[in-house]
């Protein structure tokens, strides 16, 4: 390892808390866990946290992690803790939470000296393994590069796989596989044609249940100095959403909407704590949810949380469910900016993807936010939905304009109010929700919605326009409904550089076709993963939100 690498690992690990120890000869188990991104995003990520901790709790197992984007030798890459190469691991698991990071999976195994696909690894090189947000979805653009996928929620099924592996260590690696995917929530691509029924019955809350039980509760293990949420504990406090908008995955995947007990999440913050006689780990408790309003606990989880000297932030807010409480919470935290997710600027359009909340809803909730002392809001929207019209890019204009002035009206008699940051990202049709039938506007179309929002927006005191990379919003639309036919397009990204228009044209993709509809009774590479009657629910939901077309 060069000094400067060498450098920057020691000053990765020194801003940990606490500080793992480990030792690559004390075990005869070994997995790198690897976040497809950089430090600064994996570490951020509870998902990745959780895996983390799940295998170093495997008897018999070490885990070791390494991020990509952070090794800029040309040399094989070194884990981050044992300083090994990841070649030297039994087990190489990946944690992906976007499609477009299956490009980092291969350019890791590419690092790391190993073949992209499945077929071609044998016994001495490591199992490959993925997870993650992904696997929720569509895993089957990825399927031919890897040999093992754990579908959906990890906590049950991932230290299941992983004492397979140990006990199956000696055995060929036909054998592992086999034995691998005759667990529950395992795919092994290699022996099964498509996507397993039922990856998301373990942890489904079966039987009426609606509490994530106390040690189902993801939480951080490790306080990093180097991301998003320096100094703060996160914490799941609920899964899934009760709200079901037609383009979000998360109301769709997950089978209930579940939460853990106030007094749950407090004992696993009081666990991190540990001893008060000494220095806390962290200063704030993140409490991570899509839909934090609707924790039935949630003034008595935020009171406990004050009563220990510890400050709270969220993941989301809706902003129909903002409390003073709350609001008063998260400013004596020192919140410095609330997101509001309006999703569209006309009503029609927010009630054609069931985003059923009101204009007036949307200018009292940052008004109110500016009022308690937070002097920044993040609106968050989408060009290209389906039956979207000029009037409705428009609308979305003209919403933001009143809501910076609701926001200076809200900041009367107390600080003044401080930005409006516009955040606008494309449509990207999602696998399993009611508009994985939809098309993604072409980018023509796009770029010019976006125009027409920059250009309005100019100049208009206190606000700022924020919008995605174009290209990484479409190689996510290509992807994200792709089948394993994709793996010859992702191989010839990966070797162009992420050219992917030039990948498009050498392995004979049709791009028109890929972010094009899709038909009601066409047969997608995850329809396999449905519980009976689901696909038609999700259809007659596709044909209640084209209902809402513009007269």
């Amino acid at each position: 390892m060069n000094l400067g690498l060498k450098e920057h690992y020691d000053r990765l690990r020194s801003g940990e808390k606490p500080r793992p120890q480990r030792e690559f000869g004390r075990v005869d188990n070994r997995a790198v866990l690897v976040f497809p991104n950089s430090y600064h995003v994996g570490m951020s990520n509870l998902g990745f946290q959780t895996i983390y901790g799940l295998v170093n709790s495997v008897k018999g197992f070490l885990c070791d992690r390494f991020f990509p984007d952070d090794w800029t030798s040309d040399a094989p890459p070194l884990s981050l803790e044992c300083e090994r190469p990841l070649a030297d691991f039994d087990v190489l698991a990946f944690s992906v939470a976007f499609e477009n990071d299956y490009l980092n999976v291969l350019k890791t195994l590419d690092m790391a000296r190993l073949p992209l696909r499945s077929a071609d690894r044998d016994g001495s090189h490591p199992l490959v393994v993925l997870g993650g947000a992904v696997t929720f979805l569509n895993p089957e653009p990825i399927a031919d590069f890897v040999d093992v996928i754990l579908m959906g929620e990890g906590e049950e099924t991932a230290p299941k796989l992983f004492d397979v592996m140990r006990r199956m260590k000696p055995k060929p690696r036909r054998d592992q596989l086999r034995e691998a995917a005759g667990l529950e929530g395992i795919y092994v691509p290699a022996l099964t044609p498509a996507v397993p029924f039922g990856p998301y019955e373990a942890f489904s809350g079966r039987g009426g249940k609606r509490r994530i039980p106390e040690g189902g509760i993801s939480h951080s293990c490790i306080i990093a100095a180097d991301t998003e949420f320096s100094e703060t504990f996160l914490v799941e406090i609920s899964r899934g959403c009760p709200y079901g908008c037609r383009f979000c995955a998360v109301g769709h995947t997950y089978p209930h909407f579940r939460w853990a007990s106030a007094d749950d999440v407090l004992w696993v913050v009081d666990r991190a704590l540990g001893s008060r006689a000494k220095e806390p780990p962290f200063t704030r408790v993140g409490l991570v949810s899509s839909a934090v309003g609707e924790h039935p606990g949630l003034e008595e989880l935020c009171l406990g949380l004050r009563e220990r000297g510890l400050g709270v932030t969220v993941s989301s807010l809706r902003v129909d469910r903002l409390s003073d409480f709350l609001l008063d919470c998260l400013a004596v935290s020192g919140t410095r900016t609330v997101a509001i997710a309006p999703e569209a600027g006309s009503k029609r359009l927010r009630m054609a993807a069931k985003k059923d909340i009101s204009e007036e809803a949307i200018l009292e909730g940052a008004a109110r936010v500016t009022a308690h002392g937070i002097p920044n809001v993040r609106l968050y929207f989408m060009v290209g939905l389906p039956t979207e019209t000029e009037d409705d890019v428009d609308a979305l204009i003209k919403l933001a304009i009143k809501v910076r002035k609701a926001m200076d009206e809200g900041a009367r008699g107390s600080a003044p109010a401080g930005v409006l940051t516009v955040s606008v990202a494309p449509f990207v049709p999602k696998p399993r929700t009611p508009l994985q039938w939809s098309a993604m506007e072409g980018l023509r179309a796009v770029k010019r919605k976006l125009s027409m929002v920059r250009r309005a927006l100019h100049g208009v005191r206190g606000i700022r326009v924020h919008s995605e990379s174009l290209k990484a919003a479409f190689l996510q639309g290509i992807l994200s409904r792709g089948s394993r036919e994709m793996s010859g397009f992702l191989e010839e990204t990966h070797h162009m550089g992420g050219d992917w228009r030039g990948a498009a044209g050498s392995s004979g993709l049709d791009l028109e076709a890929c972010l094009g509809p899709r038909g009601l009774d066409e047969k997608l590479p995850w329809d396999s993963m449905y519980n009976e009657g689901r696909i038609e629910a999700l259809a007659l939901e596709y044909r209640r939100a084209h209902a809402y077309v513009k007269e």
